[in-house]
């Protein structure tokens, strides 16, 4: 790369004049912590993110301390909206988001004390219905929106997990054996594995879902365990697991190699993990860093547990506390969750992007290779789910894009 490293070095030269003027451009971009806000009135407000988009530019979740709570949809452009209510002034939260951004999925109050899932799209909800009793819940959206999963319950009261597509309806992933219900938390991104938990005399065990079988995967050195998130490809699974009522819980990370390991804390003696990326290397959730203190935690194959709060410290204002990670990007970049905004001491959803400025792979290193990446996708378009070479997300790949790698060059490396 030696060559390229000459031709990096004269393009440098060749544009520093511009750099005073670009340099208020670039500041916007990479490595950031943003605060979403929050929903309700009075004075307790609260918002959650449960959601995001593989490109980071779509967040979801819900907010409101009293109801009706409110499932919402976020973008830089347009703020904090309010998808709308199944039935009009009652709760209503959303709790997962396809890759795009198109699709949320979560569920909303209809009266009388019932529930039901849902699907969101383009302003349209479409409502499910139930197996014969009176509630059911959307968990989770497969990367095109096109496969969701979740629970609905059967005329005896008791829940069932469910997989629904547009051809199929919801269909009833029954339960591991002896038990008597379950709940479908999470889907893989081609919607072929569907992970949660089955519960009867055993308590719960966590289980894996894959053409047509429910395998249990419950590791019997703790009680009982609960699946809540799985790695975009389906091989990794990740949840938590304790002694009876999950009194503590503590994180783990299952694969068919290796079985259900045990992620430690931060200190504390509760932990989840809520979610993993495309192939499972990253996984975060929260964990106590002391007794009723909560904070955010990203873990990796390669560094184990770390605290967000610790990590991104540089990004934290004053009184500033990341206490939830609920959902990765496939790529491992966009971090969502709550936590305490410092500024204004309400809890608030947050948006935490982990990447450098001008870094295209999320190597942590601005170098040749995000320079090339940049130059083979020139005057391409920028939309996309994962087109990193479009760094300040305009819609295009060009000159703008070029320059915020070149006055980053070398950071990280």
């Amino acid at each position: 790369m030696r060559y390229t490293n000459r031709i990096t070095g004269q393009i440098l030269a060749g544009t520093l004049a511009l750099s005073v003027g670009f340099g208020a451009m670039t500041s916007a971009f990479g490595q950031s912590l943003t605060w979403l806000g929050t929903w309700g009135s009075g004075s307790l407000y609260y918002a959650e993110a449960q959601g995001v988009s593989a490109d980071g530019t779509v967040v979801v979740g819900w907010g409101g301390v009293y109801s009706p709570h409110v499932a919402f949809r976020w973008t830089s452009s347009t703020g904090m909206q309010d998808i709308g209510q199944l039935v009009s002034g009652r709760d209503t939260e959303a709790w997962g988001i396809s890759d795009d951004g198109r699709v949320i999925v979560g569920y909303g109050l209809i009266g009388g004390g019932a529930y039901r899932g849902f699907r969101w799209e383009n302003g349209v909800f479409t409502q499910f219905g139930t197996f014969g009793g009176s509630n059911s819940w959307a968990w989770d959206a497969s990367a095109d929106g096109s496969v969701i999963v979740g629970f609905a319950a059967l005329n005896t009261g008791f829940n069932r997990a469910f997989r629904w597509t547009a051809s199929e309806g919801m269909v009833n992933l029954g339960t591991l054996p002896g038990d008597i219900r379950s709940v479908a938390r999470a889907v893989s991104a081609d919607g072929s594995v569907v992970v949660g938990w089955s519960s009867g005399d055993f308590g719960h065990r966590a289980f894996r879902w894959a053409n047509g079988v429910m395998t249990n995967i419950h590791n019997p050195a703790l009680y009982e365990s609960e699946a809540i998130g799985v790695s975009g490809d389906g091989n990794v699974v990740v949840g938590a697991w304790g002694p009876d009522l999950l009194t503590p819980a503590k994180p783990f990370r299952w694969t068919a190699e290796e079985g259900m390991v045990n992620l430690g804390t931060l200190g504390g003696d509760w932990g989840e993990a809520w979610d993993a990326n495309y192939d499972g290397s990253i996984v975060v959730g929260w964990s106590e860093v002391s007794p009723g203190n909560w904070h955010a935690f990203r873990w990796t194959v390669s560094g184990g547990m770390e605290d967000l709060n610790v990590t991104y410290a540089s990004l934290l204002g004053s009184g500033d506390i990341l206490s939830w990670a609920a959902a990765i990007s496939p790529d491992g970049r966009y971090i969502v969750g709550n936590g305490t905004n410092g500024a204004t001491g309400d809890t608030e959803a947050f948006l935490l992007d982990t990447w450098r400025t001008g870094d295209t792979n999320g190597d942590g290193c601005i170098d040749d290779s995000d320079l090339l990446a940049v130059l083979f996708a020139f005057g391409t378009p920028g939309t996309g789910l994962t087109r990193h070479e479009d760094i300040n997300k305009d819609g295009i790949v060009d000159d703008a894009d070029l320059l915020i790698v070149l006055f980053n060059f070398g950071q990280g490396c």
